[in-house]
C-alpha cells in the first residue's frame, strides 16, 4: 500500500511540475510578445522622427546671413536643404538695414522719352508689386535712381524684376536683355524701348558700369 501511495504522490508531483512548466512557457511567450510590441512602438518612433519634412516648392534664403525665411520670420535652419526642392536669394529685413545697396534684382531702363512715362512707371511698379501671389512682405522695389539717363529699378527678388519687365513689355513694347548671375540667383535686365537708340545708351551704360552703379553685393569682391 504505501508503495502504491508514493507512485501515485510521484504521479502528482509530475503533473504539477508539467503545469508549472506551461506556465512558464505562457510567461515567456507573453514578455517576448511585449518586447515585440515596444521594438515595434520604437522602430515607428524612429521612422516618425527621421521621415523627410514634406517639400516646398522654394524657400527663400538671405545670401548675407544665410537665414531661411519659413512660417512669415527669418530664422536660422541648417536643415532646409533636407526640404526644399530651390532656394531664392533675397535679403532679410536685418541685412537690408545694414546695407542698404544690397539688391537680388536690377532693372535698367533705356528711354529717350521717360520723362514722358515716369507716373504710368510708378502705376506699373505698384500695380506688380500689389498683384505678386503670394506676396510677401519682403520682396518689393528696394531703390530708384537714374543715373547718365538710365533708369535703375533695384528688386529684392527675381521674381519681382521678371514681373516688372513683362508688365513694361506689355505695356511699351521694346526689347529686353536678361543677364542671370551666380548660378540664376541674382538677375539683371534691361530694358530698351527703340533699337536705333542702343548705340545711344552704351557709353552711357559702360559709365554707370564704372561707377559701380548697379553692381552686386558680390561684385565688389
Amino acid at each position: 500500500m504505501a508503495s502504491l501511495i508514493e507512485e501515485k504522490n510521484n504521479d502528482d508531483l509530475e503533473v504539477e511540475e508539467v503545469d508549472v512548466d506551461e506556465t512558464d512557457e505562457e510567461s515567456e511567450i507573453d514578455q517576448e510578445s511585449d518586447q515585440e510590441e515596444e521594438e515595434d512602438g520604437a522602430k515607428a518612433k524612429v521612422k516618425s522622427e527621421t521621415t523627410p519634412l514634406p517639400k516646398k516648392e522654394s524657400i527663400h534664403i538671405c545670401p548675407s546671413c544665410q537665414q531661411a525665411y519659413l512660417k512669415k520670420n527669418w530664422v536660422a535652419d541648417p536643415l532646409v536643404e533636407y526640404y526644399t526642392i530651390r532656394r531664392e536669394w533675397a535679403y532679410c529685413k536685418k541685412c537690408l538695414k545694414t546695407y542698404p545697396g544690397y539688391f537680388v534684382g536690377c532693372i535698367q531702363i533705356l528711354d529717350r522719352d521717360l520723362k514722358d512715362r515716369k507716373k504710368d512707371l510708378a502705376r506699373i511698379l505698384k500695380n506688380v508689386e500689389y498683384q505678386l501671389q503670394p506676396r510677401l512682405e519682403f520682396e518689393k522695389v528696394l531703390q530708384e535712381v537714374e543715373k547718365e539717363e538710365i533708369y535703375l529699378i533695384f528688386a529684392n527678388t527675381t521674381r519681382l524684376a521678371m514681373e516688372i519687365i513683362k508688365a513694361i513689355r506689355e505695356e511699351w513694347g521694346g526689347q529686353t536683355q536678361y543677364e542671370w548671375i551666380d548660378k540664376n540667383r541674382f538677375l539683371r535686365v534691361t530694358w530698351i524701348a527703340k533699337r536705333e537708340d542702343r548705340n545711344y545708351f552704351t557709353p552711357r551704360q559702360k559709365a554707370i558700369r564704372e561707377r559701380g552703379i548697379g553692381r552686386f553685393s558680390f561684385e565688389f569682391k
